[in-house]
Parts: structure tokens; sequence; C-alpha cells
């Protein structure tokens, strides 16, 4: 049924089939086909329901360490997964964040997308990537600023830009950005 209107539903169907088998990483690509397929899908508060609930759930080893927590799965089995099929196996996190954007790109203003921005910022900062949280931060504030998170990621942004600072012997264009938010 390739570019036939019922490629859609298959699609749709396809992905929560998988979703519901916990093939999460399938699912997580047949919801971003079935985006990509049809951007503007009938299906869409769906699938960026389960896409954000996939990415949650890849990322709830991260959040269980920043808040002092032992996590679920061993060190190992966050690097490589060999055996669960619920996450990927390789890159869980950079595959948390490549969902996220997903729901930026195709629901850049739906109900959930601030949610997930602040998801993918939260990560970033607590995994010291300092310049990619502030870039999350930063474009929250500026395409939702009337969102609830957008004070909390102002502040985070100022913040992460400022962590990011190496010295007066670098550039300063993270201490402009912490600047810039800071103003904001």
């Amino acid at each position: 049924y390739k570019d036939q209107p019922l490629e859609e539903d298959i699609l749709f169907l396809l992905a929560e089939a998988e979703f519901q088998l916990d093939w999460l990483p399938s699912a997580q690509d047949s919801y971003h086909r079935l985006l990509t397929k049809y951007p503007t899908t009938r299906y869409m508060p769906q699938a960026v329901q389960r896409t954000y609930d996939i990415a949650y759930y890849w990322l709830e080893d991260s959040r269980r360490l920043a808040a002092g927590e032992d996590p679920q799965h061993s060190i190992f089995s966050r690097t490589v997964n060999l055996f669960d099929k619920t996450r990927p196996a390789f890159d869980i996190e950079g595959r948390a964040i490549d969902a996220i954007e997903v729901i930026q790109q195709y629901d850049p203003f739906g109900p959930l997308t601030d949610d997930a921005v602040m998801m993918a910022g939260g990560q970033n900062f607590i995994t010291d990537r300092y310049i990619q949280a502030a870039g999350y931060y930063e474009q929250l504030s500026i395409d939702q600023p009337q969102s609830e998170h957008a004070s909390k990621a102002i502040l985070l942004g100022a913040e992460a830009y400022r962590r990011s600072y190496r010295g007066p012997q670098y550039d300063d264009t993270d201490l402009a950005g912490a600047k810039r938010m800071t103003q904001a």
C-alpha cells in the first residue's frame, strides 16, 4: 500500500504494535517514519506522545543518577545493550535525544514539546554537555516564552553557558550567551 491513503494507517498501527510489544527502538523508528512521510498525520498527538514516552523511559537511568539514586541498569548495559529489547543496542541517551528532536521537528509548538526540550536540556546538563544544554534551554525560552518551563529554562541556560566558559584565553561567546539569558 505504498503511497496510498491506507499507508498512513498501516505505519501508525505498525508503530503501535511495536510499542505494545515493547520493541521500543523499532517503535520509535516507525513513529519517525510516519511523521516523516505524513508530517500532518491525523495520528500526530498519539505519535508524539509515544515518542515522548519512549525518550522518557530511555533516560530513566540518567534521571536516577542525577537524583543520587542507583540506576536500574549497569554502566555496561547503559553503553551497550545486548539483551533488552526495550532499549537500543548502542547509544541509548543519543537515541532518546533523537526522539526528542523528532518531537521538536514535527510538532514544534505542541503540548509536549516544551517538556521534551527541557528533558533534552537536562540530559545534556547532567552529562556536562553545557553548550548543547544551553542551546535547548535558549530555544525553549525563545520558541515558547509562555511555557511553564520558560523561566527555569532561562536560569538553567545562563548557568549552562557560564559552566561552559573556559577562561579568558578562550572566546567569550559563552559568557555573552550567559549574559543574554540572564537579561532575558
